[in-house]
């Protein structure tokens, strides 16, 4: 799959490991969508740089854990650039606590935004990745998924949840053309 001309969204790429990615991609020619939800400046300043190597993009302010803010992502960024080809899920929260130290707030605000926002992207983005017939979803995880760190064991869980959901993901979307 050539990169040039398509487009993708990068959720969390405003700042740290997704502005990598999105500022990566457009160097590449690939049109995208640079989801935040704190600092627009940081975003802002991830776009500039984009726009200043010669690349194309836009800002999509809105919360992956919520479903309409995703849809509404979504939808800019196809009427804006003619649909989508890529899904990057970046965005997550990681508060380095230990077991003991966890609120349950901390616990739903880790599991509905590293977990549930993957998988509300992911559903809300297969219409548009259908289009193409060759869409492409990369989902960000961690070493966590793969073995005890001796902290942060809800972090933890979300990334071992992003794990199979991915290969869950890769098994059902290949009937589309859809690598996951």
């Amino acid at each position: 799959m050539s990169l040039h001309g398509k487009v993708a969204l990068v959720t969390g790429g405003g700042k740290g490991v997704g502005s990598g990615i999105a500022r990566t991609l457009a160097g590449h020619g690939v049109k995208v969508g640079i989801n935040y939800h704190g600092s627009e400046e940081a975003a802002g300043q991830t776009l500039k740089r984009i726009t200043e190597d010669g690349g194309e993009g836009i800002l999509l302010k809105g919360d992956v854990s919520r479903r309409q803010d995703v849809e509404a992502m979504m939808h800019v960024l196809a009427d804006t650039y003619g649909g989508i080809d890529i899904l990057v899920n970046n965005a997550a929260l990681q508060k380095n606590l230990w077991l003991m130290e966890y609120h349950e707030d901390d616990y739903d605000l880790l599991m509905k935004t590293n977990l549930k926002g993957y998988f509300i992207c992911m559903q809300s983005a297969l219409p548009f990745l259908k289009m193409g017939g060759e869409g492409r979803i990369i989902n960000i995880s961690s070493i966590h998924a793969k073995r005890p760190t001796n902290f942060d064991p809800v972090y933890s869980m979300t990334k071992g949840g992003i794990k199979m959901l991915t290969r869950e993901a890769a098994i059902e979307f290949a009937q589309y053309g859809i690598t996951v």
